[in-house]
């Protein structure tokens, strides 16, 4: 009886074994290894309910005694072959744990070695990997680093955007925004950020990618100085050819106004009425001259190019330089009222340059279009200047360059200067149309 109990034990651990090694095929999408060991279970629990039956009924059972061995030469077969194929499946493990082994490396190279800050932290804002540059940026080390939370680094300025930022990051998936970064002896440092969710040691987090924006900063904030600066330059000049121009003619119209009423002789009246009037067309004069001043309407009612082209004629009839507009068949001059204004006072702005400072005797302008693209270079055959040593001096006070880039930045263009005694000033602005 206790031999029985046993044989059929030995029988559902044998099907037991089959079914793992099915369920194993699944796993290992189909490898010959699993299903040949899984069958050679298989055949395993038949010879047990042969074995079974055989002690049970103890009668002449030769034929199944004959199945039961050819069961037993299949199955040593079939493991035999299970075994030797098997091995391909660790092989396979270890090739994969080498490549793994290698990616882990190449992802800590590229890591450390990224000129951007990195870190990860939980979706607690726990600190829990960091790369060497930002160790280097912010003075702390790895193991400091890893003992912090993210609000440990981030300015008072934007301390309290660190909840709603990580609440972005986790519904998203995917956020860039701006913030500053606090370092161990106080500095603080403008960073831009890219962040994403990314699985790490088997569960969320969030790699944050951030680039030190100071330069950046440092030149939009002389971009911003530079239009400010501008639009009271602009107030000043509009209230001195209020003052001056148009607010002396009102007067003087006032005083002979005021001489109407004092006198009874008509010639003498008739002679206040024709200065007056004198005057006032004046004044309109005046008036259109500044609204032109402001806005030049010659923009709007001729085009961009026709408006350059009488701007440069007035200069070329001085005698002082010659100034050549060229365009480009490409080019349609059909642009918007604003874009034309503000490549207008470009244009003129890199015109008074020359003339302040190049001892130029030639400029040339060229308008074209590239695809989807206005392109207007401009060249002279000045003496150059450096461009980037006199925008980061210290002691520059120049508002032509800044006004050039403020005003190019407005319209959504790039700008790009290459300047030197040997080939003068060249400059190439391109706006997206």
């Amino acid at each position: 009886m206790l031999i029985t109990i046993a044989l059929i034990i030995s029988i559902l651990l044998q099907f037991f074994a089959a079914f793992v090694g099915f369920r194993l095929i699944l796993i290992t999408k189909g490898k010959v290894s699993w299903i040949l060991i899984s069958i050679a279970f298989l055949f395993m629990a038949v010879r047990r309910i042969i074995e079974v039956l055989s002690y049970i009924h103890q009668g002449d059972f030769q034929k199944l005694a004959l199945v039961n061995v050819w069961l037993g030469i299949i199955i040593s077969i079939f493991i035999a072959a299970g075994v030797i194929l098997i091995g391909e499946i660790f092989y396979s493990i270890k090739r994969a744990e080498k490549a793994r082994l290698e990616s882990e490396k190449k992802f800590k190279t590229l890591f450390n070695s990224s000129s951007d800050e990195i870190l990860v932290v939980d979706f607690n804002g726990n600190i829990v990997e960091v790369n060497q540059t930002i160790c280097d940026a912010l003075r702390y080390s790895k193991e400091e680093f890893i003992k912090m939370h993210i609000k440990d680094i981030n300015s008072e300025k934007y301390i309290e955007m660190r909840l709603p930022i990580l609440e972005e990051i986790k519904e998203s998936g995917l956020h860039t925004f701006e913030s500053e970064h606090l370092s161990k002896d106080g500095k603080i440092i403008p960073i831009e950020i890219i962040s994403r969710i990314i699985d790490y040691n088997n569960s969320k987090a969030i790699l944050l990618i951030g680039r030190d924006i100071t330069e950046r900063k440092q030149t939009e904030r002389k971009i911003l100085n530079a239009m400010i600066e501008t639009e009271e330059k602009d107030r000043k000049r509009f209230a001195k050819d209020l003052h001056d121009g148009l607010g002396s003619l009102l007067s003087s119209i006032g005083i002979y106004i005021g001489l109407l009423k004092t006198t009874d002789d008509e010639d003498e009246k008739q002679n206040l009425l024709d200065y007056s009037k004198g005057l006032i067309d004046e004044a309109v004069h005046n008036t259109k001259e500044i609204a032109n001043n402001l806005m030049p309407s010659v923009i709007s009612r001729f085009g961009l190019v026709t408006s350059v082209k009488t701007f440069c004629n007035k200069i070329n009839n001085t005698g002082l330089i010659n100034i050549s507009v060229n365009v480009d068949d490409t080019f349609d001059d059909k642009l918007d009222n604003d874009l034309g204004v503000t490549l207008y006072r470009i244009i003129n702005e890199l015109i008074n340059n020359t003339l302040k400072h190049a001892f130029a005797d030639k400029i040339e302008i060229n308008f074209s279009k590239e695809k989807k693209y206005l392109i207007l270079t401009y060249s002279d055959n000045g003496i150059g200047f450096d461009f980037d040593k006199v925008m980061k001096a210290k002691t520059y006070t120049g508002m032509g360059l800044s006004n050039i880039l403020s005003r190019v930045k407005v319209v959504n263009g790039t700008c790009k200067i290459i300047s030197s005694k040997e080939t003068g000033t060249n400059v190439i602005i391109k706006i997206k149309l």
